[in-house]
């Protein structure tokens, strides 16, 4: 009778056990799929910021060419200006 016994709680010793790793198991698929998805939102994330970044650049390039010709314009009009004084 305590051998059987015995055995018993070795059977649940060894089911315990088994669930306790289907349980790990469970979780560190999880985890897994869980690392997986944030890999793949980092690198949308990593490319929106480059393609924002290359925007940015543009519009830096841009508001340069603008101020230079704001300059350009202030000169000529300054220009203008002298000559119709003079005139």
């Amino acid at each position: 009778m305590k051998r059987s016994i015995d055995q018993l709680s070795g059977a649940n010793s060894n089911e315990s056990m088994d669930n306790e790793m289907d349980s790990t198991s469970s979780r560190l698929f999880l985890l897994i799929n869980q690392n997986k998805e944030l890999q793949k939102e980092l690198l949308k994330n990593k490319r929106t910021i480059s393609e924002a970044r290359k925007e940015l650049e543009l519009m830096r390039r841009k508001a340069r060419e603008m101020e230079s010709l704001v300059s350009l314009i202030q000169r000529a009009w300054s220009q203008v200006s002298e000559e119709s004084v003079d005139a």
